[in-house]
This record gives C-alpha cells, structure tokens and sequence, in this order.
C-alpha cells in the first residue's frame, strides 16, 4: 500500500506541480503592477517569487519522496532504538517547504514579509529536524552500549519470562520461555542484539510454542 502511494506520488507528482506552476505564474504576472519609473523590490518582483515558489514546491516535493523512501524502502539491520522522531522531523521539513511556497501569498501582508516567512519556516523547521537527527545518533549509540539489565529495563522485558544460560561452546544464550510471548519486549531485544558487541545470542523455548498452539485451540473451540 505505502509502495503503491510511494510510485503514484513519483508518477503524477510533477504533473500536480507543473499545472499548479502554471496557474500561479499567470496569476502572479496579472496581479502584479509596479509603478512606472520605480524599480520594485526583488520581493515584489513576478520573477523572483514564481521562481522562489516553484524552488520550495520542487525542493519539498523532492525530499518528500526521499523521506517516504529511506523510511519504506531501507534494507539492513533496523535500528537499536526507534527512529520514528526522524521520519516525523522530515516530514515536518518537507510540509515547511510546501507551506512555504503557500505563504508567498499571504493576503494584506507586505511582499517583504511573505518572502520572510516563506523562506524561515522551512528554514527553522530542518533546522529542528538537523538537531532530532543528532539526538537520534546519540540515542542509537547509547542503545548500543547497553548492557543486557540496562537493555530488558528499557525494553521492559519482564525478566520472569526469560532464562540465562551459557551453551556447551561457551556463548551467553538468553531464552524465552511461558508464559513469555514474542510481543514488543521481544522485538526491542532483538534489536539490541544487532548492534550490542557483548549481546546473548536469543532463543524461544518450545514452551512457547506450546502455549501458543494451547491458546489457538482454545480460540478455535469457543
């Protein structure tokens, strides 16, 4: 479903753009009317801000797609921790764009405002989403330096559910066992162990299994 909007987005996109270029390029040229022998300020003039709006349209258009596909379309290793505060600051960046063309025509507010506001939103907002970027780098380095207490704690696993071993080759084995399931806990250790160098090699109990399949015939029995 978000590949199928990810490829309309790249396929009808410009042509939105492009017809919407087209309308406000007309409307800007037939609403603007300097006074004669007085030469308007660059804001004020047709040229720059059809060329200012369609260079915030295309540049937020632009990173859109690239946000939608680093998000939806990365391979490797998922992250340590949740990264989902960067795909929000690069959505937000790219809505600034897209408000920052709008806000070209603001009405009853000088040209040199609009030009103002236009630019410094989108401005501020990746400003905002450079320092979530930052934050995240040093939320992923600090998950990976956890050791296995400090990461169940923070993934809060309940600890009742799991057994610590050390397999017959000499390396750390943490197991799942009943009444323990493969739910978020699970999930967030799992991650931890891609990125911790000290992490346990993870395992399920076959009574996991088993109680899962007592549950499915309860289920199926009512």
């Amino acid at each position: 479903m978000i590949l199928n909007l990810v490829l309309a987005a790249m396929l009808f996109g410009p042509l939105v753009l492009l017809r919407l270029f087209q309308i406000t390029h007309t409307s800007l040229i037939a609403g603007f009317d300097p006074l004669p022998n007085r030469k308007a300020p660059f804001c004020e003039n047709p040229k720059f801000v059809v060329t200012l709006f369609a260079a915030l349209t295309f540049t937020g258009y632009l990173y859109l797609l690239y946000s939608l596909a680093v998000t939806f379309l990365r391979y490797g290793l998922p992250p340590c921790e949740s990264d989902e505060a960067v795909f929000w600051s690069r959505m937000a960046c790219s809505v600034g764009l897209f408000l920052g063309g709008t806000l070209l025509f603001l009405p009853r507010k000088s040209s040199g405002f609009r030009c103002a506001v236009a630019v410094g939103l989108p401005t501020v907002l990746c400003g905002v989403q450079y320092l979530v970027i930052n934050h995240n780098e040093q939320q992923q380095a600090a998950c990976a330096a956890r050791s296995l207490p400090e990461a169940m704690a923070a993934c809060r696993s309940n600890t009742a559910h799991y057994r610590f071993s050390t397999s017959s080759e000499g390396f750390a084995t943490l197991t799942l066992i009943a009444p323990g399931t493969t739910d978020r806990a699970w999930n967030c250790l799992t991650n931890w162990t891609y990125h911790a160098e000290s992490a346990p090699s993870l395992k399920i109990d076959e009574s996991v299994y088993a109680a899962a399949r007592r549950r499915a015939k309860l289920n199926s029995e009512m």
